[in-house]
């Protein structure tokens, strides 16, 4: 069951400018995960891991929660099936826009 809980919760990422008071203040932190293709993605006291526009971690409260979930050894398959759906899933979006990049 924790298999398909994971899989529906693969979201995809967009990136949105907000005007604020401060031009200076960061809205999305992204951290290359070293070694790996994964980001660690922190807004708004919230954290998770992604691999380009996937999410493929659940939402923490700290980054460090995030990290652990990610490095944990059990969660191996389910962060692989997550992978291969958005692999999949960014394919057909790229076939379905004629072989270009869809926006």
């Amino acid at each position: 069951m924790s298999n398909i809980r994971t899989l529906q919760a693969t979201n995809t990422l967009s990136t949105t400018t907000e005007e604020t008071n401060s031009p200076s203040k960061e809205l999305i932190s992204r951290n290359q995960i070293e070694g790996t293709p994964f980001e660690l993605i922190e807004f708004e006291g919230r954290a998770f891991v992604a691999l380009g526009t996937y999410r493929v971690t659940p939402e923490f409260e700290t980054p460090e929660q995030a990290m652990e979930e990610f490095n944990e050894p059990k969660n191996f398959w389910n962060l692989l099936l997550t992978v291969i759906t958005s692999v999949q899933d960014a394919y057909h979006k790229h076939n379905a826009a004629g072989g270009q990049n869809p926006e």
